[in-house]
């Protein structure tokens, strides 16, 4: 397609044009590379990179399935659902005044509606979704109670809704988290959700707004995992009756999230999305800030049209120029080769058998200091852990005291009812909860930090054998293409910290809201990654809850309480569980160190091969022409096809600087 037709015309420049058509241009010049690709591989063979093909290919399905997404993040019964239903303007969530949401649910716009509940985080690996009818949805995200009033477990840990919802329907999609502070399980589907948000609605309530541990922990966490404009949503300001007294909220409201966003006025709301509903079903009167409904609806698209897109699309554009640059990188090198004389080529090929053999043993000996670097680094973990929940074990008692008044009427129920369990499961609940943010926070300190140390002293372990390595190669590509190609300290440098920086490289096209860190792949290489980067730290696993084999059971508690009361009660669960802790550090912390190796254990793979290809690319493509045995008709063929394919790259190349150039920030 000519750059002067309509169609190729470039997109960001015009208004009216939607992310997904831009998304969709830009996977367009995707798959002429891929063509350009194909036809250069049908000439060159091996002597032509051949993991680019996978590169090209993952990362344009993962561009084409790519959304942007907003998580609603907040306490159970901040009316996160019903805020998320005055956002679509539709009811589709049920809403309650008890915790309502058994689970984290994403809505996507779709033709019909459609919804899909998950027993697994893991599909499609393991359990594939259910798909139920839409009332049936709405009955299985609704938190359920049995006879004795007694919350049930839901058996599903996610799912899926899609319908018609014009908000949604430029690759938007919204994710009703199930809440914090409540629940250790759909905490933790909360908290695996984080990382994948592209922004991030904090819900708080106007009553008791920005409660302590709020602070402490929830709004550091983000702002650590990068989020540097939380959109704020303080909800229900109808029930605040006196202006003074909404004066009073908005001021500590604008004070507290001033310290978490860049631009207050852009990014905190006073809402009442109940009686933006009401208003919705026809009520006459309703409080004035529902009309702040409206006005976060539309500072999230303007954000999700804007920034967000143009680092969405910025990202895999700038790795497909890299690939146009490794391609035509490969032509001229093809180029250079066809130059020479076939039997001098030869004759520089045999001379250089000894380079060759010391280029493999130094690809050797590089891989041996990595595998070494990766298994003291899971033991480092590994014992990081291990004294942390040592440590952890000592203050757990202190942990009770807290726990006083959000027991009180669970365990009022417990001494009518006889409900041991229940009681058990609360306060073993709330530990769990308390433990696993203790290991987040550790991950996101003290951890990252020791990776950081980590990463470094695997580069300055490499970059001297890197540096020869590299000097060996180029000195080969002159001998045999009569150029060569100066790697600067830097760059090697920056490919070290990309193939060891904490987000690991993965590409997977998703077919499923679950199955992505990331919705770019092989573009969101993250290079120089610091300590404070959560977001790569949970991707390599770093945060991931580990199952803490603790069991608590209701026998084994009240047999050694002589008294059956709150504190006894509470007091025995929580040595327990500060026993059980202490006896199975070194297990959790096995457990945590296993889970990160799991992520790493390919590293060395990965460098070896990247080294290999290159010296094998060069030697192939060598041996190639001196195959041609002279053939001038061959010869003068392949240096046809090479200009017809190094043309349409530099085609492809300009149409794709014209459609990223208004994106760039500096514009």
């Amino acid at each position: 397609m000519s750059p002067t037709d309509e169609q190729a015309r470039p997109a960001a420049m015009e208004p009216q044009t939607t992310w997904v058509n831009r998304r969709d241009r830009l996977a367009s010049f995707f798959h002429k590379v891929g063509r350009v690709e194909s036809a250069l591989r049908a000439h060159l063979g091996d002597a032509l990179d051949p993991e680019i093909t996978d590169r090209l290919d993952s990362t344009s399905k993962a561009l084409l399935h790519s959304s942007f997404r907003i998580m609603v993040f907040g306490d159970f019964s901040s009316g996160k659902s019903t805020l998320i239903n005055a956002l679509i303007k539709r009811e589709l969530l049920p809403t309650k005044e008890n915790p309502t949401t058994a689970f984290t649910t994403v809505l996507t716009h779709g033709e019909r509606e459609q919804a899909f509940l998950f027993r697994d985080l893991e599909y499609p690996h393991r359990i594939r979704p259910e798909t139920v009818g839409i009332n049936e949805f709405r009955e299985a995200v609704e938190l359920q109670f049995d006879a004795d009033d007694i919350l049930r477990d839901s058996p599903y840990v996610m799912g899926e809704l899609r319908a018609p919802l014009p908000m949604l329907a430029d690759g938007v999609e919204l994710i009703d988290s199930a809440g914090t502070n409540e629940n250790p399980a759909r905490e933790r589907v909360t908290l695996h959700f984080l990382p994948q948000a592209d922004a991030v609605i904090f819900v708080t309530l106007a009553r008791g707004s920005f409660k302590d541990r709020e602070q402490s922990h929830y709004l550091t966490l983000m702002k650590r995992m990068g989020f540097e404009d939380l959109f704020f949503v303080v909800n229900q300001m109808d029930i605040i009756r006196k202006n003074s007294d909404r004066d009073d909220v908005r001021r500590r409201c604008r004070q507290i999230a001033s310290e978490h966003t860049s631009n207050v006025d852009e990014r905190l709301f006073f809402v009442s999305a109940a009686d933006y509903l009401d208003r919705l079903g026809g009520a006459d009167r309703v409080d004035e800030s529902a009309d702040g409904v409206d006005a976060l609806r539309e500072a999230l698209l303007a954000f999700c049209r804007t920034e967000r897109a143009r680092v969405k699309l910025l990202k895999p554009a700038d790795f497909l120029r890299r690939e146009i640059v490794l391609l035509r990188d490969s032509i001229s090198e093809r180029r250079a080769l066809l130059a020479r004389d076939v039997d001098q080529l030869a004759k520089d090929l045999n001379a250089q058998r000894g380079l060759e053999q010391t280029l493999l043993q130094s690809r050797d000996q590089i891989r041996q200091v990595v595998e070494q670097w990766c298994a003291d680094t899971s033991e480092g973990i590994r014992r990081a852990m291990e004294g942390h929940l040592t440590r952890v074990a000592e203050d757990i008692p202190s942990w009770g005291r807290d726990m006083r008044e959000p027991l009180k009427v669970r365990l009022a129920s417990f001494k009518a009812s006889r409900r041991w369990e229940d009681a058990i499961d609360t306060i073993k609940g709330r530990l769990e909860i308390t433990l696993q943010k203790s290991i987040l926070d550790f991950a996101s300190t003290d951890l990252a930090a020791y990776l950081d140390a980590r990463q470094q002293q695997l580069i300055d372990l490499l970059m001297p054998m890197l540096r020869t390595y590299s000097d060996d190669l180029g000195h080969l590509q002159q001998t045999l293409a009569r150029t060569s190609t100066e790697i600067p300290d830097e760059e090697l440098r920056r490919w070290l910290r990309s193939m060891s920086a904490h987000v690991p490289d993965r590409v997977l096209a998703r077919t499923s809201p679950l199955l992505s860190w990331s919705n770019f792949g092989q573009a969101t290489v993250q290079t120089g990654v610091g300590g404070a980067a959560i977001a790569g730290l949970a991707a390599s696993g770093l945060l991931g809850w580990v199952l803490v084999p603790i069991g608590l059971t209701a026998g084994s508690i009240v047999a050694t309480a002589k008294v059956i009361a709150r504190r006894r009660l509470r007091d025995n669960a929580v040595q327990m569980f500060a026993d059980a802790v202490a006896e199975e550090r070194a297990e959790i912390a096995q457990a945590y160190a296993d889970q990160y190796t799991s992520h790493i254990q390919d590293l060395p793979d990965v460098i070896d091969h990247q080294l290999e290809s290159r010296l094998t690319t060069l030697l192939t493509g060598a041996r190639n022409i001196v195959e041609l045995q002279g053939d001038q008709t061959a010869v003068e063929e392949q240096r046809r096809i090479l200009d017809a394919l190094d043309k349409d790259l530099t085609q492809v190349d300009m149409e794709l600087i014209e459609l990223i150039t208004p994106l760039h920030p500096e514009r």
